[in-house]
């Protein structure tokens, strides 16, 4: 089976900085990786994933809903 590739954080055109190519939609006009949603560089590298180059999509997906989960229950904390 061939796993569907994705390159997630592309260098921009205008600036030196990268764009998130997963949170971009196509038409939309693209999100800096520094703005998007997508977690920092630490937790890619946790996954055994590097943003810069091309990454199996599912274990992209998969990372990303594992950190959003662990965002949310972060938010949940109350310590007051």
């Amino acid at each position: 089976m061939a796993k569907n590739l994705v390159i997630p954080w592309i260098k921009c055109p205008c600036c030196d900085d990268y764009q998130c190519n997963v949170h971009s939609q196509a038409g939309e006009i693209a999100v800096h990786a520094h703005e998007c949603e997508c977690p920092p560089i630490e937790d890619w590298t946790g996954y055994g994933l590097w943003p810069y180059v091309a990454c199996d999509l599912e274990k992209v997906e998969h990372m990303l809903d594992e950190c959003s989960m662990e965002m949310e229950g972060e938010e949940e904390l109350d310590f007051s």
